[in-house]
């Protein structure tokens, strides 16, 4: 791959500022994305979500110090006595500021509220319920709505400003994420975390009016060339000056099963440009031979922010998993530079102040805020570490051990821990937000206290209380908790009091086993070197099952009521079979 020094010129995008300016008094313009981290108007503050510490921290910029921390829940997170798990009660994700820089609206992922603080008394004005999982917020340009993606309820909420009250609710495919404003200033863009790719809102009245496909990647002849099914579409960004929408997200390679599934063979970052209507245009990722049509001469992973310099002529990725900064340049459509490593650990957001001479990176893992110095007086964008970076939380509530493993789990970054090779792949990398990618591999991974305390479940979709009830008496009589007892829903685990503690878990056939296909069940040992048949499945967990799909040990039920059907005992009933679903839904 290309060699580059640890601090390359690249060019910076603006995820809340429009064209680069000179001027000694920038004027102001709306948020065009959503973020972790805002600037305030005047470029004198910095605003930042802490979802593992349940507060927004406001930073003075001149000082580079914390000027306040707001808790958004009654107090800080802390480990369970009983569970042990850390789990926090609100966890925000993003914000939004409006153009006055007076008020900042917060989504809290666990809490399902929507927060408005006021800036000034730096305290919560009001906040309301809204959804399951909110993640992505936004503001109008008349700061009058608030937009927010609600990925556990499948749907985008429009709110009054002022109020916060529910204007309208729009249904959309699975799992919006993040938001941002299309170039007409009008229409509004969610990305789907897991797919299908970008949806297109008109916003007078909310409405969905399209949803554009990211293709997936069919087998290649050289398996380490890009190839795979679309996943972890994290952001959007609309190309000034263009009709372009490029699209930051990964591909997942699981034609190749074992063992010749490797790590240059599973998973690639890439960014899909397409029109304004949706056609994809190119697709640029790593090639396996430098320079093969342009694209990424350095391996990069964890796409998780991208967005383009005023002038549209470079694009900006940040990658939470290789924790670095890949510019893009936009016209020829191929890299020009990689910042590598950023001062700190898990970059999920970035942001410019008005003039662009200054970046602020949002480092989530190591609690602070990267510098960055900006020059383009030479005619291109140089930029290089400013300083150490700016703390950002008064203490940090989680677990040192947690934290610790919370960065082995996401972390790519193979010049600091020799778990990954060349940067190219995390646990995070397949386990999207600590859950599922969508996609049945043929192997596993695990760094077991990180996974089993320290990364909460998924907030339940929203539900009826009634249907949810008459579901769980259909799945008792079924006989359904032989299989899964217990608070987590299954006869299998460490802990769990079913477990055959002469050192082999509870299986069972449940009559899902593969005989023919490319991927047939086969007898083998397993991570223990002890003998398995072919049909015996330890019993999966049922928390957080709704988030999980597809379901059944290789996939082939897309959705729960499919799964349920095969179950042994299943209900005949289809009004019985939904009941059941929708409780399965709530756990």
């Amino acid at each position: 791959m290309i060699a580059r020094s640890p601090f390359v010129l690249f060019a910076v995008a603006c995820l809340s500022c429009g064209s680069s300016s000179s001027s000694s008094s920038p004027q102001p313009t709306p948020q065009t994305h959503s973020t972790s981290i805002a600037v305030s108007p005047d470029g004198a503050r910095l605003f930042v979500v802490h979802p593992d510490a349940d507060s927004v921290s406001i930073l003075g910029v001149a000082a580079r110090s914390i000027e306040h921390e707001i808790q958004l829940g009654t107090a800080p997170p802390s480990v369970d006595p009983t569970t042990h798990r850390y789990t926090p009660a609100v966890m925000p994700r993003a914000l939004a500021l409006d153009s006055a820089g007076k008020t900042l609206y917060v989504t809290g992922e666990r809490s399902g509220r929507v927060y408005a603080l006021d800036t000034t008394s730096a305290s919560v004005i009001q906040s309301v319920a809204v959804c399951s999982e909110p993640i992505g917020v936004l503001v109008s340009h008349d700061d009058s709505t608030v937009f927010v993606a609600c990925s556990g309820d499948d749907e985008v909420v429009e709110l009054d400003a002022s109020s916060l009250a529910v204007v309208a609710t729009v249904v959309t495919p699975r799992k919006p994420w993040s938001l941002a404003w299309g170039s007409d200033g009008e229409t509004l863009l969610a990305t789907h975390l897991l797919g299908p790719g970008v949806s297109a809102l008109a916003t007078h009245p909310l409405a969905l009016t399209a949803t554009w496909g990211v293709p997936d990647q069919g087998p290649q002849t050289d398996p380490t060339e890009p190839h795979g099914l679309v996943r972890g579409i994290y952001d959007v960004a609309p190309r000034p000056g263009s009709d372009e929408l490029w699209v930051a997200h990964l591909m997942l390679g699981t034609d190749t099963p074992q063992p010749a599934l490797v790590f240059n063979n599973t998973v690639f970052p890439a960014l899909s440009i397409l029109d304004r209507t949706g056609n994809q245009l190119a697709r640029l990722s790593v090639q396996a031979n430098v320079g093969d049509n342009g694209a990424f001469g350095d391996v990069v992973s964890g796409p998780q922010a991208f967005a383009f310099t005023g002038d549209g002529a470079f694009g900006l990725m940040v990658d939470a998993n290789s924790e670095d900064v890949l510019v893009v340049d936009a016209v020829r459509k191929e890299e020009v530079g990689l910042v590598r490593p950023l001062p700190g650990e898990m970059p999920v957001g970035i942001v410019l102040s008005s003039d662009e001479t200054v970046a602020y990176v949002d480092e989530r893992g190591s609690g602070d805020v990267a510098v960055l110095h900006l020059d383009r007086s030479s005619g291109t964008l140089v930029d290089s570490v400013d300083g150490s970076p700016i703390e950002r939380w008064t203490s940090d509530p989680m677990p040192a051990a947690l934290r610790l493993g919370q960065h082995l789990f996401n972390s790519a970054d193979s010049s600091e821990y020799p778990i990954t090779t060349d940067h190219w792949i995390a646990c995070a990398t397949c386990h999207m937000e600590g859950r599922s990618d969508a996609v049945t591999w043929k192997f596993m991974h695990a760094l077991a206290a990180y996974v089993n305390f320290g990364i909460p479940l998924p907030v339940p979709p929203t539900t009826d209380p009634t249907l949810v009830t008459r579901g769980a008496q259909v799945f008792a009589a079924a006989g359904c908790p032989s299989c899964h007892p217990g608070p987590r829903l299954t006869d299998s685990g460490d802990g769990n009091p079913t477990l055959d503690l002469a050192g082999f878990v509870l299986l069972h056939d449940v009559g899902t086993c593969v005989t023919s296909g490319a991927f047939p069940d086969v007898s083998h040992e397993d991570v223990d070197g002890d003998p398995r048949a072919a049909c015996a499945f330890d019993t999966p967990s049922l928390s957080g099952v709704a988030s999980t799909p597809p379901y059944l040990h290789d996939g082939s039920a897309p959705a729960l009521a499919a799964a349920v059907s095969r179950m042994p005992g299943a209900p005949s009933s289809p009004d019985d079979v939904g009941a059941v679903v929708e409780y399965l839904r709530s756990l």
